[in-house]
């Protein structure tokens, strides 16, 4: 994205999540809750993923299936770093980001529940169900 896309975006967005895109405290809390996670490595991905949500570029519900598939990052430390990225920095500005994506914004809870995959493996035939007879 060139600067000049970046500002059309920005210009648009409501205070709140302009805030939240100026502030060093939302990008230290990026920082640091991939340290805490042992994400390190991956925190620029993650800060720009950040970003795009923010930006209104990647909703919120897809920014987790984009630390699964594109990040391949355990499982485990995908989920802890979800919730606390939504916990402090999306759930904040939770309202704008609604209004943003015209969509409402489900709570961690529900967006872990299952992966993508998970999904898929569910949907399948239940091997435990005995039958009917």
């Amino acid at each position: 994205m060139t600067s000049e896309e970046y500002l059309q975006l920005y210009k648009k967005l409501p205070l709140d999540l302009k805030d939240s895109l100026d502030s060093m405290e939302t990008w230290d809390n990026v920082f640091n809750i991939c340290k805490r996670n042992n994400a390190e490595d991956k925190h620029q991905q993650i800060a720009e993923y950040v970003c795009d949500v923010l930006l209104g570029m990647l909703p919120p519900n897809e920014f987790r299936e984009k630390l699964i598939k594109e990040l391949e990052i355990e499982p485990e430390m995908e989920k802890k770093v979800f919730r606390e990225i939504f916990r402090y920095i999306l759930f904040p500005v939770k309202r704008s980001l609604a209004e943003l994506y015209k969509m409402e914004i489900a709570l961690p809870g529900a967006m872990l529940e299952a992966a993508p995959e998970e999904k898929e493996k569910a949907e399948g035939e239940d091997i435990y169900r005995e039958p009917i007879e």
